[in-house]
């Protein structure tokens, strides 16, 4: 005889996962957004104390699996620890020095760039 075959568990059944949002509200296609400290926060205590796999956790954070695991590799304070408080400063770190590359550009450079595409010329 055969045993019947298990569903799999409902996210619904998940103890303390389901408080968390509502799971009825599809992931939005294509969003691109930062993540915020507070979600930041979410993934932490979702990883670290509930120890969720990133598909797991992106259910209820209403974000790609794919995210959340760029997000954990990107932002993790040595090899393996995720803090939520170090992701939010190394992103902050790392928006800053995106901006100082065209703080070198000159003013001349700034006014041709103007001229050129009031006349329609292309940037190159």
């Amino acid at each position: 005889m055969s045993s019947p075959a298990l569903s799999p568990l409902s996210y619904r059944e998940i103890p303390h996962i389901s408080t968390l949002q509502d799971f009825s509200a599809p992931l939005s296609p294509m969003s691109y957004s930062h993540f915020s400290s507070s979600e930041r926060l979410t993934l932490y205590q979702l990883r670290n104390t509930e120890k969720l796999s990133m598909s797991m956790i992106a259910i209820p954070m209403k974000r790609s699996k794919s995210s959340i695991s760029r997000e954990l590799r990107r932002n993790r304070s040595d090899e393996t620890l995720y803090l939520p408080d170090t992701a939010q400063a190394k992103m902050e770190t790392r928006r800053q020095q995106s901006k100082q590359q065209f703080m070198s550009i000159s003013e001349s450079t700034v006014n041709e760039v103007k001229q050129r595409l009031e006349r329609y010329h292309s940037p190159e």
